[in-house]
């Protein structure tokens, strides 16, 4: 973007104080409606005065009207491609900070925020969206492959002290096997990838993990089921993944705050390493900046690609689990390592009536073998977990499924369904209880 585009002199003389209050929508007042003045032959907005400005834009800026009529046209979207409210695809979430998406964008404020181009209110793009939940999914792949994630001081001694910045690390070697061919039927393809395989399991840190990656074999890789997933949830070149993400919207108006960063030592960022150190004596400049405010509540939709294709389906499962840990867990959108843009469950989960009066209401009396009924809580693709009325809080994890092994359960048992369940084990750790469940062979 060239620079600021105010609007011409004349529109800004008819621009009332009241006519700015009644607008309803802010992406017309951030981008063509801001107060810009002429000083020292240039547009200046900046200081106190865009502070005092942004302030003003917190409340009332959004046509209300507008979002509920968008997000009717968002649920029928989401229902085409089998995210309906019934399917379980949908994600209700509150921020539990601030919130700010697309602050680095081009801007004639200097930060950004991003917003519906045409409705003005806050959404998150589904790319963005989709960004977190792959990166997510991808460093839980890389612990149950036992390939280590590199901290600071790991990555500055794996790479030297000459920062051999073309040299991957063995996070990145995994993710370039899982952006390859690897069903490739091609013998020379074949080796080639097997030779990428074993360079992985050549690395310093990997050896030191001893993970399970270094057993396999490239058929073992391919045929892994956490890879399957990986690949068929997110897609690889010539093959577009089975899970579609949706841009998230606000379930109702929510409110903003103005914000501000500080660079306190402006100088010692701007001159090279070690040429002037971080001393108080330099002069901070204050960036303001429009941000959600917390407890707003946003609506997100994972779908499956291709319209009623059960597998599609099955991996939307799985990509929702993940995009909700990774919100809840890593936080999206900028700042977030200074604490902006992490999630809350819209609602503390309700405890599962228990079905029948007869199950036994401590843990010593629950014996290995015993048949139990119980509602599911909670579904997630570490596992399920079932309300039968025991322990301190009646939680317990189903280890295993009748179906048989899966990365994930979300295809096999829902939030809300009843299931029978077999006591494996009943033991006590340190004071607390400590039960196992199966729903194989349950009588």
């Amino acid at each position: 973007m060239a620079g600021p585009r105010p609007i011409p002199k004349d529109a800004t003389a008819a621009l009332t104080a009241e006519a700015l209050a009644n607008c309803r929508n802010l992406g017309l007042l951030l981008d063509r409606l801001n107060p810009w003045k002429r000083v020292k032959g240039k547009w200046d907005l900046s200081g106190e005065a865009k502070r005092g400005w942004l302030s003003d834009l917190c409340q009332g800026h959004i046509d209300t009207a507008l979002l509920d009529a968008y997000r009717v046209r968002w649920e029928q979207l989401v229902a085409h491609h089998g995210a309906d409210e019934k399917s379980g695809l949908h994600l209700d979430l509150r921020t539990e900070s601030r919130l700010v998406v697309g602050l680095g964008a081009d801007s004639v404020l200097e930060t950004a925020i991003t917003l519906h181009r045409i409705c003005g209110f806050p959404v998150i793009p589904g790319s963005a969206l989709k960004g977190l939940t792959r990166s997510w999914a991808l460093l839980e792949l890389a612990a149950v492959l036992g390939v280590p994630v590199l901290d600071y001081e790991q990555f500055q001694a794996y790479k030297g002290p000459r920062v051999e910045k073309k040299r991957p690390t063995p996070l990145n070697r995994l993710e370039a096997l899982l952006e390859t061919d690897i069903n490739t039927d091609d013998e020379k393809q074949w080796k080639v990838l097997q030779g990428d395989l074993n360079a992985l399991k050549r690395e310093q840190p990997v050896q030191d993990a001893g993970g399970a990656i270094l057993a396999m074999e490239l058929a073992d890789f391919r045929s892994h089921q956490g890879v399957q997933d990986f690949r068929s949830t997110f897609g690889y070149p010539g093959q577009a993944g089975a899970a579609v993400f949706f841009d998230a919207i606000p379930v109702r108006e929510p409110r903003f705050v103005a914000d501000v960063m500080n660079v306190h030592y402006p100088d010692y960022y701007r001159a090279e390493e070690g040429k002037v150190p971080p001393s108080d004596d330099q002069h901070p400049n204050p960036v303001s900046f429009l941000a959600v405010d917390e407890e707003a509540l946003f609506r997100f939709a994972v779908g499956g690609r291709r319209r009623n294709n059960p597998d599609d389906l099955v991996c939307a499962k799985k990509a929702r689990a993940w995009l909700e840990q990774a919100l809840c867990e890593a936080g999206i959108g900028a700042k977030t390592t200074s604490g902006y843009g992490y999630w809350n469950h819209s609602r503390p989960p309700q405890r599962a009536p228990i079905l029948h009066e007869d199950h036994p209401q401590h843990p010593e009396d629950l014996e290995p073998g015993q048949v139990l009924n119980g509602t599911v809580l909670n579904t997630t693709h570490f596992g399920a977990f079932v309300d039968i009325g025991v322990g301190r809080d009646g939680l317990v994890h189903i280890s295993e499924l009748s179906e048989g092994y899966v990365e994930s359960v979300d295809a096999v048992v829902q939030i809300g369904q009843r299931v029978r369940v077999k006591v494996l084990t009943v033991e006590q750790r340190e004071g607390e209880w400590r039960i196992s469940l199966t729903m194989k062979d349950v009588e």
